[in-house]
């Protein structure tokens, strides 16, 4: 762990003396907002994470119904995380052409997902793996940065602290329920992401008609 982390403090350091002050790269340099969007698009947010099946609970289904090997559960990880990578690319572009509104794949996919996920087919569970690495895309790129056009810049070191609680305690909360659940059977876990799903596309469409 020494090596990224040294990389990572380069890196950090060369930003600081590239661009010791970031805001001089806003158009605006303190432009107000509508607090109610910014509610929305955190309820939205915790929707969308609470039935996002964790990895953990994911590769925990395929070992057990021995579906795959603990090495290959290990390696489609690694294969989650390139398509999280290329993703990544993908849904930020959309995102700064269609802002909002490409959030909407997010609800859909993380529904799908757990049909593709608890299943006992090794075709449907490698569909999972690469529809996994596209909803995390999301969550780690253009999710948080949606945040930089809801915020002011005074505000905008709270509002990122409060966005990744949110979002912590979604996740928290999701392994918790999906985890129980699973020992009930995998239609309860579809019926829970139906509901969170249905809450998380509600918020994000009243955004959009307001933003």
């Amino acid at each position: 762990m020494l090596i990224p982390f040294i990389m990572l403090m380069m890196c950090l350091i060369l930003a600081y003396k590239i661009l010791p002050n970031p805001s001089v790269m806003e158009k605006s340099q303190d432009k107000q907002y509508d607090s109610k969007i910014l509610y929305m698009y955190m309820f939205f947010s915790f929707f969308a994470i609470v039935s996002f099946p964790q990895y953990p609970v994911i590769s925990y289904h395929l070992k057990m119904h021995n579906i795959f090997s603990e090495q290959i559960i290990v390696l489609l990880y690694t294969v989650t995380m390139v398509f999280d990578l290329i993703f990544s690319l993908l849904v930020g572009k959309f995102y700064d052409k269609w802002k909002f509104k490409v959030l909407l794949l997010v609800p859909i996919a993380t529904f799908v997902l757990p049909i593709f996920a608890f299943q006992d087919s090794k075709f449907l569970a490698v569909l999972g793996i690469v529809l996994y690495g596209f909803i995390m895309a999301f969550h780690q790129s253009v999710m948080r940065a949606a945040i930089a056009d809801l915020t002011s810049i005074s505000k905008r070191g709270t509002v990122y602290g409060l966005f990744n609680l949110i979002f912590g305690v979604g996740y928290l909360l999701g392994g918790i329920f999906i985890g129980y659940l699973y020992n009930f059977g995998y239609f309860y876990i579809m019926i829970f992401a139906l509901l969170s799903q249905i809450f998380s596309m509600y918020f994000l469409i009243k955004l959009n008609h307001r933003y």
